[in-house]
């Protein structure tokens, strides 16, 4: 794995008033690798704190944001408590564990530029590094929240894929509160190693309480289901494609 420069090409601040950093791909992209690099803390800091320069945001700030990123249960054993992907058995699970960890370490990154960013900014008006992450905490506590419950519902999809198979169908609480994309994804199929683009079952939105089940009889896969049923109106995941090292 690259670690001397970015993947992609990120637009950086050249003059004026500095605008907060983009806090999705490339640049989370970039930081995300650094992430599933597992460098020594004090190493992962200097390559982010390099790579947020342009933008005015110091060690402290990044240390600050790098131990909140890193604080939280990590996706493998998190998933490995549900049972999944331990076994040769449970293949399809193992490959949702895979693509779950890599969708995590997104989230993390995206989670810690934004962090960084108003860590920074707290530190600029007069906080003392420790008051900066205390003003993060509400936050953190969000960031977390989501985090968890996205690794449950991985969980699940890769329990289903242990009793089903890698094609898996989409199961709406009939009695649930759905948004528009789960009514579209109702009763087609989608492959349990690769999350559909608006995330799996379960974590489409904060009410969301769809399942995934046995496969349905038919060919319709819910990316092609909800791209014709509300086109650009729906919201797509983030995630980073693993890259071989």
């Amino acid at each position: 794995m690259t670690t001397t420069q970015a993947p992609y090409p990120i637009e950086t601040p050249t003059h004026g008033e500095v605008a907060p950093p983009p806090a999705d791909t490339p640049l989370a992209q970039r930081v995300a690798e650094i992430l599933l690099a597992a460098y020594a803390i004090d190493k992962a800091a200097d390559i982010i704190v390099a790579l947020l320069a342009p933008w005015r945001i110091g060690r402290n700030a990044v240390l600050a944001a790098l131990g909140l990123a890193n604080h939280a249960v990590k996706a493998r054993p998190k998933l490995a408590v549900h049972g999944i992907g331990r076994t040769v058995e449970e293949a399809p699970a193992r490959e949702v564990a895979r693509t779950v960890a890599a969708d995590d370490a997104y989230y993390r990154a995206a989670y810690l530029v934004r962090a960084a960013t108003r860590i920074q900014r707290a530190i600029d008006d007069g906080a003392s590094p420790r008051e900066a992450v205390r003003d993060e905490k509400r936050h953190y506590d969000a960031h977390r929240a989501a985090r968890e419950n996205r690794l449950d519902v991985a969980a699940r999809v890769g329990a289903a894929a242990v009793l089903f198979g890698p094609l898996l169908g989409w199961y709406r609480d009939p009695t649930a509160d759905s948004e528009a994309e789960c009514i579209a994804a109702d009763g087609a199929n989608f492959r349990a190693a690769q999350a559909p683009l608006i995330g799996y079952p379960g974590s489409v939105h904060p009410r969301c309480r769809c399942k995934a089940g046995p496969p349905h009889a038919t060919r319709v896969m819910v990316d092609d289901a909800v791209q014709a049923a509300i086109g650009g109106r729906a919201r797509p995941v983030a995630r980073v494609t693993p890259r071989a090292s």
